[in-house]
Order: structure tokens, then C-alpha cells, then sequence
């Protein structure tokens, strides 16, 4: 399965959590969560080197050619990068909200916070 795949198909699976005990929605979460962080590691190593690697892409060509390419390619990087942190926020918000029911408090810690 590619990265777009799964990023698909999570949706789908949060739409399903009724089958699924709480433990277990907490750790479908944490894994998509990880999943979301590891491709925005990627992603931000990948500019570093578009960064630091581009001035040798193309010396024959115009500076600011090259300069405004890179733009663009951070430009476009940015924006995935962007795509999978609204995926993480929304993965962290979900699991903020199964927090409740997969550890529910005892009855002294309900008593001792009124």
C-alpha cells in the first residue's frame, strides 16, 4: 500500500470504531498519528537537501531560474507537509476524544474533581 492508500483509507476505519474496543481505537490512532509524523520527518529532511543540494542541480542555468525552482519545489513540499499535519491534529483530536471512554476514571477521582 503507497502512502496515498492509507491516507485514504483511515477515514474509513474511524467510521468503523464502534467494532473496535477502546484500546484498540487508541492504538490504530497512535499508530496513524506516528505514521503521519514519520512522513513529516521525511519530508522536512527532503527540503533540507533541496536546500542545501540545489545551488549544484543545474550551474549552467540562470541563478535566479534555479532560485525560483526551488521556490516552487518548497512551495509544493510546504504544502504536503501542511496536508500531513492536518492529518496528525486531526488523528490527535479523535484519540483526546477516546481517551474517556479507554480509561475511564474511577468513582473517588469523579468525587475528588467535583
Amino acid at each position: 500500500m503507497n502512502p496515498g492508500e492509507y491516507q485514504k483509507l483511515f477515514p474509513l476505519k474511524v467510521t468503523d470504531f464502534a467494532f473496535l474496543d477502546p484500546s484498540e481505537r487508541l492504538r490504530l490512532l497512535d499508530h496513524y498519528m506516528h505514521y503521519c509524523q514519520a512522513h513529516l520527518i521525511h519530508l522536512t529532511i527532503q527540503m533540507d537537501e533541496v536546500l542545501h543540494e540545489s545551488p549544484s542541480w543545474w550551474p549552467e542555468n540562470d541563478p535566479a531560474l534555479n532560485k525560483a525552482h526551488v521556490e516552487r519545489v518548497i512551495r509544493v513540499m510546504q504544502h504536503y507537509m501542511d496536508e500531513w499535519q492536518l492529518e496528525h491534529d486531526w488523528a490527535k483530536s479523535l484519540r483526546e476524544m477516546e481517551m474517556p471512554e479507554a480509561h475511564p476514571q474511577e468513582p473517588a477521582q469523579v468525587q475528588n474533581q467535583t
